[in-house]
């Protein structure tokens, strides 16, 4: 309760009310959302090795492949793009593996699979945005895989 009565400084003898407070919080929220609720955009990286649409062509998932040379393992990753709005996230991120496939399953399942590797990022699910911003609906993101390769 202490910053609902708070003193103004000088003669004047002011509280302010609950309802101003309560009026700057729509401004407070709106701002906070301005600074970290818009959609999130990962920059695409690698070479292209597959790209499918989900049925209903709403959403792409890409596989791409980074290729480092002989003493750095290549990196294979998956992304999820949003079609309406642009949004891309990435999904997967691996090396020290090979024939990452994917496929979708069902219009809202997306499975990717992989031979034994190290995976170094997976999110199971990508939120798809409508051209404002709002939660249309999820994606969900399978991963098969045989394990950790033995050393």
């Amino acid at each position: 309760m202490a910053l609902l009565t708070m003193k103004t400084v000088g003669n004047h003898n002011r509280h302010s009310t609950p309802s101003r407070v309560l009026r700057a919080v729509p401004l407070i929220l709106v701002t906070l959302c301005e600074l970290g609720c818009k959609p999130h955009s990962d920059e695409v990286v690698g070479r292209v090795t597959e790209s499918l649409r989900n049925p209903d062509s709403v959403a792409v998932a890409e596989v791409t492949l980074s290729e480092h040379g002989v003493t750095v393992p290549d990196v294979y990753r998956v992304y999820v793009g949003n079609l309406l709005t642009g949004q891309v996230a990435e999904v997967l991120r691996a090396d020290k593996t090979g024939n990452v496939r994917i496929a979708w399953t069902q219009r809202d399942v997306l499975t990717v699979s992989m031979a034994c590797g190290r995976i170094f990022a997976f999110t199971n699910f990508f939120y798809l945005l409508d051209e404002k911003g709002l939660f249309r609906r999820a994606i969900e993101v399978k991963l098969e895989t045989s394990g950790v390769c033995p050393q």
